[in-house]
């Protein structure tokens, strides 16, 4: 799970990925999705599910490797969420 603990006052975020944002990104780079999950180094099932938006929820080392192997900036490809507001409290 990518959620970061409370503690000392730090609110836990969740990584959330923009599935569009993603998949136009890595068409941009010209990558399949075989091609992606070599160079980034995550498994091409994950990738896939994130694209699709199966897999809403991504831990901070995936989010990295997906930035830097296509270049892109976390805010392009991913959205940071207070865990509060998704669980409506």
């Amino acid at each position: 799970m990518s959620d970061i603990k409370q503690r000392g006052g730090i609110k836990m975020l969740i990584i959330t990925a923009r599935p569009n944002a993603l998949q136009s990104a890595r068409l941009r780079k010209g990558y399949s999705l075989r091609e992606m999950a070599k160079i980034s180094g995550i498994n091409f099932s994950t990738i896939s599910k994130t694209e699709k938006g199966v897999q809403k929820r991504v831990t901070p080392r995936v989010a990295r490797q997906i930035c830097e192997a296509l270049e892109a900036s976390f805010d392009d490809l991913f959205i940071l969420t207070p865990a509060d507001e998704q669980m409506g409290v």
